[in-house]
């Protein structure tokens, strides 16, 4: 392709190379930018040619976003290693019960629920809901977790398979009603390296970042 004259014989930076296959596409731009600079050098006004040092930097220029993709890929590969690596550390979990706050599971077997009653509590009730945010079951609690639901709602009878979100309610003298979350124990079906971090995926399909398990334990 023939380039037409130019006063400045300055061209354009070229575009980052795409993430994907990105070591053979900078092969091939800076093979088609050193024909273009060629070109260039040829087809200049001999009357006003261009600036050595405006070649330099057109040079320095590709050479710098070359760079920046090269490393770019580096520090991709570099922190997919790592976070494969994380998860070394909890692969044991597989197969185990881990205590979280994801929703309750509802199947037919009775599900343990743990809490822990807040300071100048007078009256608590566990409060379940469906995944609706209707609520179906409503339990008064007198004394600490954890406390076994059989997965009956307010009739006495078995409610659908499904998940529930279960929360405690408490009242102090004063009359200030404060909700607290309430945690069960899933079995863990699958680990993942995400963005964030290690994520455990219960059998459920839940997902519950590592930071948030508070307790682990033998399958029942």
């Amino acid at each position: 392709m023939d380039i037409p004259a130019t006063q400045t014989g300055t061209l354009p930076a070229p575009k980052p190379a795409a993430k994907d296959g990105s070591a053979t596409r900078i092969g091939a731009d800076f093979d088609t930018f050193l024909t273009m600079l060629t070109t260039q050098m040829k087809n200049q006004d001999p009357l006003n040619p261009v600036e050595s040092s405006d070649f330099a930097v057109q040079l320095a220029t590709f050479s710098g976003v070359e760079q920046q993709v090269q490393t770019n890929d580096l520090l991709r590969a570099m922190g997919a290693a790592g976070a494969m690596g994380g998860l070394s550390q909890f692969a044991g979990w597989v197969g185990m019960d881990v205590r979280s706050t994801a929703p309750v599971q509802a199947n037919g077997n009775p599900v343990e629920l743990h809490y822990q009653l807040p300071l100048g509590a007078v009256a608590s009730e566990l409060v379940l809901r469906d995944g609706s945010g209707l609520e179906v079951r409503r339990i008064t609690v007198t004394g600490p977790g954890p406390m076994v639901w059989d997965g009956t709602g307010a009739s006495g009878l078995p409610l659908p398979a499904g998940e529930y979100d279960a929360s405690l309610e408490s009242r102090d003298a004063a009359g200030t009603v404060t909700t607290d979350a309430v945690s069960s124990y899933g079995r863990v079906a699958e680990l993942r390296a995400e963005p964030d971090g290690a994520v455990v995926v219960l059998d459920t399909g839940a997902r519950v970042p590592v930071s948030e398990i508070t307790a682990l334990r033998a399958t029942r």
